[in-house]
């Protein structure tokens, strides 16, 4: 735990680069040995996988709520349901905004579970 932080919001995050890039490169229509070979670039490039720097696996220690939109064309949706499910974190999901853009489909929504998630947080304020 990171002394302080109290709870985790997260805003389309990518969860999983692979898919993620995956899913980016099929949208450009690219083959998948061209795939394939970019994304071992980047491996290279950087100096360490993309797996590890997913976190699928990720575990918080704090309560975590995670917004998503299910037309993201920007960071494949799925690796985030299952990380939501998994890691027990509070998945509001909605439709037709695109990446971070969950405030734009129902600002109201939106801040009524921004303001009740950091409402149940302990020691903190809304």
């Amino acid at each position: 735990a990171v002394p302080g932080v109290t709870g985790l919001i997260l805003d389309c995050p990518v969860v999983d680069w692979s898919a993620t890039l995956r899913m980016q490169a099929a949208q450009r229509r690219l083959p998948a040995p061209l795939t394939w070979s970019a994304m071992r670039l980047i491996e290279q490039r950087i100096g360490t996988k993309l797996a590890s720097l997913d976190f699928r696996s990720f575990q918080p220690a704090v309560p975590t709520l995670v917004f998503l939109d299910a037309d993201d064309r920007v960071v494949d949706p799925a690796p985030t349901r299952a990380f939501a499910a998994a890691s027990g974190a509070t998945l509001v999901e909605t439709t037709g905004g695109g990446h971070v853009r969950s405030w734009n489909v129902d600002p109201a929504g939106y801040e009524e579970r921004l303001a009740a998630f950091l409402g149940g947080l302990a020691g903190y304020r809304v």
